[in-house]
């Protein structure tokens, strides 16, 4: 009969269970690994030839905020309550919604991990989100304002490296990592394929570029080349008095020609900035004050994001979309003639 038959069915299925139970190796007992030691385990498989300051900073955010409230929890006793009573806490103490998104990120990346490892059967951060970041792009310089930083560095030996920041919205680290190799005078061509990184541990290196996309070559206007032509000739006369050899840099260290350490480009553009009466400016800032610059000269966002070596023009849209307006033309030849022969304020 008809019933009969689902009673077998049911019965042969309750069977099968049974019989793959008993055949079924047991299931492992439960990790004792802790949060911070899988978040230190993650960091050893997935960033030990990383960036030297990204790791210095995942180091610090580790140390700062994340062993502090959950490193000696065991894995298999983490809940979404502990995450958002962490979280809750964080912003309590004033952190910073950014550092706190990168702390939320690393133990999400770390605990996913330990879900591909079998440690956990689901990651306590699913359904858990971060403060949300405000989308903001920067403080920016009026030109009347670059224009008066550009006459302040005017003589000082990094005053190229000002210029370059100014004009093309280069990083600090990619401007103290040139090379004289990456520069074509000839094609009137700037290559950025590195930068210069510092921390304790290692000293003062040359190393890779933030994101693949940040490898880039700029077209070169013919302002720009001249002030590096001129760069380049005052490089040449203090190597002669300094008694320092051949330097592969265009940035370099006073005394020995060596690399140039990123945070004397830092101290001297805060040193020029307060000549020029522009307190409360960073050197990033000049990045966003490179990118409003072109897009109100009416350069593309796709030129703009090839300068600036944002990561997709999606990325750059989200930034500065309240300043597309305007024809498709370059920007950038016209915005060095502007900062060159506009009157200053």
């Amino acid at each position: 009969m008809k019933g009969e038959g689902k009673s077998r069915t049911l019965a042969r299925q309750r069977c099968e269970r049974r019989i793959a139970a008993l055949v079924a190796p047991p299931a492992p007992p439960p990790s004792p690994k802790t949060v911070g030691e899988q978040v230190e385990y993650w960091m050893e498989t997935n960033h030990s030839y990383g960036r030297a300051t990204t790791v210095q900073t995942y180091r610090q955010c580790i140390k700062n905020l994340i062993m502090p409230a959950l490193g000696s929890l065991r894995l298999v006793k983490m809940k979404p309550s502990h995450v958002k009573r962490w979280l809750t806490d964080l912003e309590g103490m004033g952190r910073a919604a950014s550092y706190i998104g990168m702390a939320y990120k690393l133990v999400k990346a770390s605990l996913d991990l330990a879900v591909q490892d079998e440690l956990l059967a689901r990651n306590p951060l699913m359904g858990v989100r971060p403060p949300q970041l405000p989308r903001t792009s920067g403080k920016t310089l009026t030109v009347a304002q670059a224009r008066r930083l550009l006459a302040a560095a005017s003589g000082h030996r990094l005053a190229l490296a000002i210029r370059l920041m100014v004009g093309l919205g280069l990083r600090r680290g990619e401007v103290a990592g040139l090379r004289w190799q990456d520069i074509d005078l000839a094609s009137g061509t700037l290559t950025i394929c590195g930068s210069a990184t510092y921390t304790r541990e290692t000293g003062v290196i040359y190393g890779g570029i933030k994101t693949p996309e940040s490898q880039r070559t700029i077209q070169l206007p013919e302002q720009l080349l001249t002030a590096i032509r001129a760069h380049q000739a005052r490089q040449s006369d203090e190597r002669a008095a300094m008694r320092w050899g051949a330097t592969i840099y265009v940035f370099t260290a006073v005394t020995s020609g060596s690399l140039i350490n990123p945070m004397v480009v830092y101290t001297a553009f805060h040193k020029i900035a307060a000549t020029a009466g522009l307190v409360g400016f960073t050197p990033h800032d000049l990045r966003h004050g490179a990118a409003t610059f072109l897009l109100a000269e009416g350069a593309k966002i796709k030129r703009v994001q090839s300068i600036l070596g944002h990561a997709s023009a999606a990325t750059t849209m989200n930034i500065y979309a309240h300043l597309l307006e305007g024809d498709d033309s370059d920007g950038l030849e016209r915005l060095q003639k502007r900062l060159a022969d506009e009157e200053p304020c």
